[in-house]
Formats: structure tokens, sequence, C-alpha cells
């Protein structure tokens, strides 16, 4: 068989990749699974500034990491 024949044969190339419905998805998750164990008192817990501030520290983390990240040719 050729690449051709096996290309039509209905299988696709599996599709790898950062996925950002997936990654919110995760983090609702995250959020609901922490609500609960804290019985919905997480905001007296953690306070919204520092939530924001540890967003802001794991977003420039990410941006930094990816320009470390050798590029692929498409």
């Amino acid at each position: 068989m050729t690449d051709e024949q096996q290309a039509q044969g209905g299988e696709t190339p599996s599709r790898k990749g950062f996925s950002v419905v997936v990654f919110l998805v995760g983090l609702v998750a995250v959020w609901a699974a922490i609500y609960g164990f804290t019985k919905g008192e997480i905001m007296e817990i953690i306070q919204p500034n520092w939530l924001l501030a540890g967003a802001a520290v794991l977003v420039g983390s990410l941006m930094l990491i990816n320009t470390l990240r050798p590029q692929r040719k498409r």
C-alpha cells in the first residue's frame, strides 16, 4: 500500500498540541474541587489580589517556557 491509500482509509492522524478548551475545562474542574473541599469558603481563604498575582506569574512563566521550546516547522 502506498501512503495515499493509507491516508484515504479513514484513519486521521493524531493531533498533538495544546488545547485551550481542555485547559479551561480542567481549570473549572480544579476550581470546583477546591470549592467542594473547602465547603464554599474558598473566597475567605484565597484573597482576589493573590489570585490575580498568581495568575500573572503563571501566564508569564508559560510565556517564558514557550520561548525556550524549539519551534516546529509546519
